[in-house]
């Protein structure tokens, strides 16, 4: 075993340090934010302005990536630019607060052989005692099981028959507001089954479902509207300028990340809004004049408030605004031509493979969390994960003095293959290794051991039993997907085969120990399937689909197939030790698929991509 090493405790991203504002800064700032605001016009010509909302987590860039540009800007005529910012002194101010780091206090502490880096909590990639036992031979569901067989009939006939004729007892109906939910037993199973009239999956649009606007009218009388978008433009100029608009990240994403910072302030200080109110129609400093001139342009609108819809999303649970489905065996959600907008079925693992299988996984992951560091989420899409989930659970930060480095991990593994963000199709550098799944493992060849032993036994499991139910679902979506997978699989250098037949699945997220906040995952198959699978020891935890007003409880070793590109969706609070695995295949790399075997030689990339982790390690 390795000595014993200082380990130094990550810096989180959330611990913006608002210093008050200079010339200097002041300068830099300006010239970051135009250099940006450049970018964004530029995409909107191109009409990409939304690409950067696509990024998932593993593409999000890291602090190693920030620009190295020298501070200068080339003025294209689109603003005037402050050539003697120092007149305008003195500077109009904001009472911004740093948070989580601050508050907190943890200090340094001495762990065991740890490793961590700028992207990642502390794993154990030398520790070749943590070894995941293989059992891929017990992963395999036998058809031909009387109960196995009952359970796809059952699904089928929920489907596509009427419920007062397939029920056993207790068959009862409700509609309201287009929306129809039918109760019923069924071979001895709680059957929830809801039917949405107006709702079609091709064509999503759910907020538009008298439902959902019922659902944010009630919520409207309790939380009211998020911050108008001029208190973030105001409030995100008043960060770039305290900062010198360094707050990570590379250029490009500057006004989405202060924004999201924004955000965040106006989430943890109520008064700060009244306050900003007042500023903007007061006399403003040359320099700060010129930076909102530049924010009303490159945020000109509202947009999706995580910070905000936590706060609506808490006070549906409380209020009891969600129609909650509770000890359900099975929930359905249909469109008005019978598709599948929503399934659930609980106890999926243990009814096709087994308990001891479903225990399994669960050891897998948490081995594999152990050994491989925990990527860090994104800031930027998981800002509650820092600012309120670890407060709440300081267990899971390796900071934390009192933790067991070994078990306080929180982060997001994305296995498999993905396009780099903006590369429509693949059509720059087509189809490429996640870093969990590539670059991060070429110095540890024990890990790259123990992740072919993760992929097909513990994740093959859960693919295994994702497959037994996307044939149910929806036959010939299953078709198209695994198409898909036969095209990527030919490229050879795509890891992400659970299965030995073929894997649906282009890229898995790990999910381990974080609290999902509402999203809809731009990146995936449109009109497509995420699948779900949630592990471990835990309580709580219920998928929440406001657009639909439904809470589903949803217990370790349930499965989910939801419309995640179209449907927004979210999970409640949740305690104890959680992983989920989320498999889905991004629309690029679908259209890459298509694309490729009509104009590419056979297994042959467009372009190389470049490295984009930086591998050092935090000293």
């Amino acid at each position: 075993m390795p000595s014993p090493a200082m380990i130094k405790q990550p810096t989180y991203q959330i611990g913006t340090l608002f210093e008050d504002r200079t010339d200097a800064n002041d300068r830099k700032a300006l010239e970051r934010a135009k250099k940006c605001l450049k970018h964004i016009e530029s995409h909107r010509v191109k009409g990409h302005e939304d690409e950067d909302e696509d990024k998932d987590d593993d593409d999000t860039p890291p602090e190693s990536a920030k620009d190295t540009d020298n501070g200068t800007v080339e003025d294209n005529g689109d603003a005037t630019f402050i050539t003697s910012i120092s007149k305008s002194l003195p500077l109009v101010s904001l009472p911004l607060q740093l948070h989580y780091d601050d508050k907190l206090k943890w200090k340094k502490g001495s762990k065991s052989e740890g490793k961590n880096w700028a992207w990642s909590g502390v794993g154990f990639p030398d520790d070749t005692s943590i070894r995941i036992e293989p059992f891929e031979e017990k992963t395999k569901i036998d058809n031909q099981v009387p109960a196995v067989i009952q359970l796809a009939q059952d699904i089928l006939d929920i489907k596509s028959k009427p419920s007062f004729s397939i029920a056993d007892t207790d068959f009862k109906s409700e509609t309201a507001r287009n929306r129809t939910i039918e109760t019923f037993s069924l071979h001895n199973r709680v059957v929830a089954k809801v039917t949405f009239d107006e709702a079609s999956v091709g064509e999503g649009g759910y907020s538009n479902l008298s439902t959902c606007k019922a659902f944010e009218a009630e919520v409207n009388k309790g939380v009211g509207l998020q911050p108008d978008v001029r208190l973030e433009q105001y409030v995100a100029a008043h960060i770039l300028l305290r900062t010198g608009g360094s707050i990570g990240g590379k250029t490009n994403y500057l006004w989405r990340k202060a924004r999201s910072l924004a955000q965040q302030q106006l989430h943890f200080n109520p008064k700060l809004a009244e306050i900003a109110e007042e500023q903007l129609v007061a006399n403003k400093d040359n320099a700060l004049e010129e930076m909102l001139k530049i924010a009303k342009r490159a945020i000109p609108n509202s947009s999706s408030n995580s910070y905000h819809q936590q706060k609506r999303d808490q006070f549906a649970v409380d209020n009891s605004v969600f129609y909650h489905i509770k000890n359900a065996d099975i929930v359905m959600v249909l469109d008005k031509n019978t598709n599948v907008i929503s399934f659930q079925c609980n106890n999926a693992i243990r009814q096709l493979l087994g308990e001891v299988v479903q225990q399994m996984i669960v050891e897998a992951f948490e081995k594999y969390s152990t050994l491989a560091a925990v990527p860090l989420p994104d800031i930027t899409r998981h800002g509650l994960h820092w600012t309120d989930f670890l407060p709440q659970n300081p267990q899971f930060d390796p900071r934390n003095p009192d933790s067991d480095v070994r078990k306080a991990k929180s982060g997001v593994y994305h296995f498999g293959g993905h396009c780099a963000t903006a590369d429509r199709n693949g059509q720059k550098f087509g189809v490429t290794p996640t870093a969990d799944s590539g670059e991060r493992l070429s110095r540890w060849p024990h890990v790259q051991q123990q992740q072919q032993h993760l992929r097909y036994s513990a994740l093959g499991a859960c693919i295994e039993v994702l497959k037994f139910f996307f044939r149910l679902l929806d036959p010939e979506l299953l078709e198209e997907y695994e198409k898909v997978a036969h095209d990527i699989a030919k490229l050879k250098n795509i890891p992400f085969q659970t299965r030995r037949d073929i894997d649906p699945f282009i890229v898995k997220a790990l999910l381990v120990n974080i609290m999902t906040n509402e999203h809809k995952d731009l990146s995936d198959w449109q009109f497509g399937f995420a699948a779900l699978v949630p592990v471990g020891d835990f309580t709580g935890g219920d998928l929440l689909l406001r657009e639909l007003g439904l809470r589903i409880e949803a217990p370790s070793g349930c499965i989910q197939f939801m419309r995640g590109r179209e449907l927004a969706h979210s999970i409640a609070k949740w305690e104890g030790r959680r992983f989920v695995v989320v498999a889905a295949t991004h629309q690029a790399v679908r259209g890459f698929a298509q694309r490729k075997m009509e104009s590419t030689v056979e297994g042959k990339l467009p372009l190389q991509r470049g490295t984009k982790r930086d591998h050092k390690e935090v000293d």
